[in-house]
């Protein structure tokens, strides 16, 4: 009966409930690396794609690569990534004492290369329209020249009012010309799921169909007015 209550008193003052968990740390996603640049990414791959001028806090930093900065051979005045502490890191509703973030936790999504500003020629009616390196005065430098090697390979383009996206099936990742609200003259890299860049390329070959069937129907129709 003794041996009882006692471990009933050791019960009852050390058998509570356990202290919750820390929430493990979510697996990072797969990383990309296109023309030498990483991404998804930390500081070690920052510095691997050659992104090692860096300026800001544990906030978040700039780093950036400023010299032979360039993509797929065409020069770019820089490169650069944002790293900062992942949403583990910061205050939140559900997490008001987030633990400090140590350098190695830092972390960036995507990579930008910023070129000279694309001047467009006015008024200009391209050869083949829809095509986003016509009606341009320097094709042959800045983001006109990385999307016409982008074109030729294979990529294809949706356009959304100031900025256009590339994919190319296979390739994990999608690739924006103007950043979306950012400056119009970048271009991000980004990792992309397989399966959602073969949704958004059958999306754009959808299009192009649409596009194709509305010229030529606009064509019978001017033909046969004409007769």
């Amino acid at each position: 009966m003794m041996k009882r209550t006692v471990l009933l008193v050791l019960c009852l003052a050390g058998c509570g409930s356990p202290e919750p968990a820390a929430p493990p740390k979510p697996a990072p996603p797969e990383k990309v690396t296109f023309d030498g640049v990483t991404f998804p990414g930390g500081p070690a791959d920052a510095k691997a794609s050659g992104l090692i001028h860096c300026d800001g806090s544990m906030s978040g930093f700039t780093c950036e690569k400023t010299s032979q900065a360039a993509l797929l051979g065409v020069p770019a005045l820089k490169a650069a990534a944002w790293l900062k502490p992942p949403e583990r890191f910061q205050v939140t509703a559900q997490n008001l004492d987030p633990p400090k973030p140590t350098p190695d936790d830092l972390r960036y999504d995507d990579v930008s290369f910023y070129f000279e500003e694309t001047r467009h020629k006015y008024p200009c009616e391209a050869d083949t329209p829809g095509d986003p390196t016509a009606c341009v005065e320097n094709p042959e430098r800045g983001i006109p020249a990385v999307e016409r090697k982008l074109i030729d390979d294979g990529w294809k383009f949706s356009e959304w009012r100031s900025y256009r996206t590339y994919v190319k099936l296979g390739i994990p990742m999608e690739i924006t010309v103007g950043g979306i609200g950012g400056d119009r003259d970048s271009i991000s890299l980004r990792r992309m799921e397989l399966a959602e860049v073969a949704e958004k390329h059958q999306g754009i070959l959808t299009k192009e169909a649409e596009q194709q069937q509305k010229v030529g129907q606009e064509k019978a129709f001017i033909e046969q007015m004409a007769k």
